[in-house]
């Protein structure tokens, strides 16, 4: 659920970064970045955008990683992976990714809720895990964080589940 009201959120809702996206709640915070729920001004169209923690933006070093996965990750063309929409530094020079916006819980929270997957659940979803990470080996990018958080259990708009892969 997107808390807003976390302490270094507030100053930053309805900020619009790179004269694009409205910032309008947190959806989460990692150790690089958070990951916000935003709204493109031009196109009315919601995303996520994952902006890089101040903490990190003024790294080059972090920077030019930041950039570099965006770009890698913007190259796969897989429903089973997130797709990346748009990405850049701001003129204050906080690195941003904007990504498709998501319905649904990771498995790691599906497991923390449910417990753990059905035999059949488990094979539907791991197999589409695979095909993720099958297309993005076959451009020689490597997931090197893949756990139950990163895996997001997306609700289609047909309701089935898409397991997607994150970061």
């Amino acid at each position: 659920m997107p808390d807003a009201t976390l302490p270094a959120a507030r100053p930053l809702i309805g900020q619009v970064i790179d004269g694009k996206y409205r910032l309008e709640s947190v959806i989460g915070e990692g150790a690089m970045g958070s990951v916000w729920v935003a709204t493109h001004v031009h196109l009315d169209q919601r995303v996520a955008l994952k902006l890089i923690l101040p903490d990190h933006a003024s790294s080059e070093t972090a920077k030019t990683r930041f950039q570099a996965e965006a770009k890698a990750a913007a190259s796969l063309r897989s429903r089973f992976v997130v797709q990346i929409f748009d990405s850049g530094i701001t003129p204050d020079g906080m690195p941003y990714l904007a990504m498709e916006l998501l319905k649904g819980e990771s498995l790691e929270d599906r497991v923390e809720r449910l417990g753990p997957l059905g035999l059949a659940d488990t094979v539907t979803l791991m197999a589409q895990v695979a095909r993720g990470l099958s297309s993005a080996h076959r451009q020689r990018i490597v997931h090197r964080d893949l756990k139950p958080a990163n895996v997001f259990l997306s609700l289609s708009e047909d309701g089935e589940v898409v397991a997607k892969i994150l970061d």
